[in-house]
């Protein structure tokens, strides 16, 4: 007879849950809102620069993460070298100033920073994994070099997309 209590006890709350619903008062109409239609996603370069600003995390070997370094597998475009240079080197007051923010918390740093990084088929840099190569460097100066790659952009590459990897010496001049 186990089972039939089983059984008896599993059925009444089954029968509990099934009871009529008492009628209530017809509630109003509710308006259902519209939605304005979507606008078309920005393709400028520019407004993807926004959006990689908003979702960028700092991939410093103090936040515990380790970013991956681009995969030359997906990179198969074509850039002049020289280009790369020119626009990088535009860039120098920008990577400038991160140095200058690192000498300001340790007056002894100095040494390199290697970045890799793919340009993408809009000429914007998707992609950007940096790193000291002197202990004296810090954190902070890395992931500031890789902001300021990240806002770099470069002419729309043939082919595909770019991978480079570009070393920066960063000497005290005092």
């Amino acid at each position: 007879m186990p089972t039939a209590r089983w059984l008896v006890s599993f059925v009444i709350p089954l029968v509990g849950c099934a009871e009529p619903r008492t009628a209530t008062s017809p509630t109003a109409p509710v308006a259902v809102p519209t939605v304005p239609a979507a606008s078309a996603p920005s393709v400028t370069p520019r407004g993807r620069i926004a959006r990689r600003e908003e979702l960028y995390l700092p991939m410093s070997s103090d936040a515990g993460l380790s970013a991956p370094a681009p995969d030359a597998s997906t990179t198969e475009g074509r850039l002049p070298p020289e280009t790369i240079r020119r626009v990088i080197r535009s860039a120098f007051p920008r990577f400038r100033k991160c140095y200058e923010v690192a000498l300001a918390a340790n007056p002894n740093a100095r040494g390199g920073v290697s970045s890799r990084f793919v340009i993408g088929l809009d000429g914007v840099v998707e992609l950007v994994y940096s790193e000291a190569m002197d202990a004296s460097i810090p954190a902070s100066m890395v992931d500031c070099i890789s902001n300021v790659y990240l806002r770099v952009e470069f002419p729309p590459p043939l082919d595909g997309k770019v991978m480079v990897t570009y070393p920066i010496d960063f000497q005290n001049e005092k």
